[in-house]
């Protein structure tokens, strides 16, 4: 464990980018391409283990930040995943994936990231490994 620590550190990253301009709820959506087209889904539809809906369910809420870059370029999130996702795989996107939680490289499976509120949550795919991208979440409640 010591010695994943010790190459964690090690690793060097390229400056994030800015997030892009506020949407909804004042979170940043990125100009950029689209990782992939969105998924036909329909409500009431089941990907892993989470119920599609019509509408936001307020019994249980959180914002978390998810980014996603492909060789050190930002990918926007497609509005309705359902996309595979590895530790070799993100969508459509190949190559070995690092994932950040809140800064720190992430070392389990990336399906098992918790979605946890106001995470910030980056999968980098290939290199270079872009730095953390922050986003602040003072407006959501």
């Amino acid at each position: 464990m010591h010695f994943l620590a010790l190459a964690a550190a090690a690793v060097a990253f390229v400056a994030p980018p800015v997030p892009g301009p506020k949407g909804l709820e004042g979170v940043p959506i990125p100009q950029v391409p689209t990782l992939a087209a969105p998924k036909a889904l329909h409500a009431g539809q089941t990907i892993d283990g989470i119920k599609c809906e019509l509408s936001e369910k307020v019994a249980f809420h959180i914002h978390a930040h998810l980014a996603i870059f492909v060789n050190g370029k930002q990918r926007q999130v497609p509005a309705l995943w359902g996309l595979k996702l590895s530790t070799t795989q993100v969508g459509p996107a190949h190559g070995k994936v690092t994932a950040l939680v809140n800064g720190k490289v992430w070392n389990g499976r990336t399906s098992a990231i918790p979605l946890a509120d106001h995470s910030l949550i980056q999968l980098d795919v290939g290199t270079p490994l872009v730095g953390e991208q922050k986003v602040g979440f003072a407006q959501l409640a």
